[in-house]
Protein backbone atom coordinates (compact mmCIF):
# COMPACT_ATOMS: atom_id res chain seq x y z
CA UNK A 1 0.00 0.00 0.00
CA UNK A 2 2.54 2.51 0.61
CA UNK A 3 4.77 1.56 -2.39
CA UNK A 4 1.66 2.41 -4.20
CA UNK A 5 1.16 5.77 -2.52
CA UNK A 6 4.07 6.62 -3.05
CA UNK A 7 4.63 5.57 -6.75
CA UNK A 8 1.49 7.69 -7.24
CA UNK A 9 3.13 10.59 -5.68
CA UNK A 10 6.06 10.38 -7.74
CA UNK A 11 3.71 9.99 -10.95
CA UNK A 12 2.08 12.89 -9.75
CA UNK A 13 5.56 15.11 -9.08
CA UNK A 14 6.79 13.80 -12.28
CA UNK A 15 3.90 14.88 -14.04
CA UNK A 16 3.98 18.22 -12.99
CA UNK A 17 7.45 18.79 -13.08
CA UNK A 18 7.62 17.76 -16.91
CA UNK A 19 5.24 20.08 -18.82
CA UNK A 20 5.01 18.14 -22.22
CA UNK A 21 3.40 15.21 -19.86
CA UNK A 22 1.34 17.61 -17.67
CA UNK A 23 -1.98 16.27 -16.17
CA UNK A 24 -4.93 17.15 -18.50
CA UNK A 25 -8.43 17.99 -17.27
CA UNK A 26 -9.42 14.21 -18.24
CA UNK A 27 -6.18 12.89 -15.89
CA UNK A 28 -7.28 14.56 -13.31
CA UNK A 29 -10.64 13.05 -12.34
CA UNK A 30 -9.22 9.50 -11.95
CA UNK A 31 -6.37 10.60 -9.32
CA UNK A 32 -8.71 12.73 -7.26
CA UNK A 33 -11.05 9.44 -7.07
CA UNK A 34 -7.75 7.03 -6.22
CA UNK A 35 -6.99 9.88 -3.52
CA UNK A 36 -10.46 9.51 -2.14
CA UNK A 37 -10.25 5.48 -2.12
CA UNK A 38 -6.80 5.45 -0.27
CA UNK A 39 -6.55 3.76 2.83
CA UNK A 40 -4.80 6.53 4.06
CA UNK A 41 -6.91 9.63 5.23
CA UNK A 42 -8.66 9.25 1.89
CA UNK A 43 -12.35 9.27 3.44
CA UNK A 44 -10.70 12.26 5.42
CA UNK A 45 -9.66 14.11 2.59
CA UNK A 46 -12.85 13.29 0.73
CA UNK A 47 -14.99 14.95 3.53
CA UNK A 48 -12.45 18.05 4.11
CA UNK A 49 -13.37 18.62 0.10
CA UNK A 50 -17.03 18.57 0.77
CA UNK A 51 -16.97 20.53 3.33
CA UNK A 52 -15.17 23.28 1.77
CA UNK A 53 -17.69 22.92 -1.37
CA UNK A 54 -20.21 23.76 0.99
CA UNK A 55 -18.75 26.69 2.55
CA UNK A 56 -17.76 27.82 -0.65
CA UNK A 57 -21.93 27.96 -1.76
CA UNK A 58 -22.89 29.38 1.84
CA UNK A 59 -20.96 32.18 1.45
CA UNK A 60 -21.53 32.72 -2.63
CA UNK A 61 -25.35 32.93 -1.19
CA UNK A 62 -24.57 35.36 1.53
CA UNK A 63 -23.04 37.53 -1.05
CA UNK A 64 -25.54 37.63 -3.66
CA UNK A 65 -28.97 39.40 -2.61
CA UNK A 66 -32.09 39.42 -4.83
CA UNK A 67 -34.75 42.32 -4.09
CA UNK A 68 -38.16 42.00 -5.91
CA UNK A 69 -39.34 45.51 -6.84
CA UNK A 70 -42.48 46.58 -7.02
CA UNK A 71 -44.95 47.27 -10.38
CA UNK A 72 -44.32 50.91 -9.78
CA UNK A 73 -40.78 50.64 -10.06
CA UNK A 74 -40.82 49.95 -13.33
CA UNK A 75 -42.51 53.30 -14.62
CA UNK A 76 -40.43 55.16 -12.05
CA UNK A 77 -37.87 58.03 -13.68
CA UNK A 78 -35.09 56.01 -11.65
CA UNK A 79 -35.41 53.13 -13.32
CA UNK A 80 -35.96 54.68 -17.04
CA UNK A 81 -32.48 56.03 -16.38
CA UNK A 82 -31.19 53.02 -15.21
CA UNK A 83 -32.59 51.48 -18.49
CA UNK A 84 -31.17 54.28 -20.87
CA UNK A 85 -27.94 54.02 -19.00
CA UNK A 86 -27.75 49.80 -19.08
CA UNK A 87 -28.72 49.75 -22.33
CA UNK A 88 -26.30 52.05 -23.86
CA UNK A 89 -23.43 49.76 -23.15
Amino acid sequence: MIKDYTKQINLFKHAIKNEKHALKPKDIFPLVGNVYRSSINGKKIREQVNALKISQIDISLEQEVFDELSAKANSSTVMHQFKSITSNK
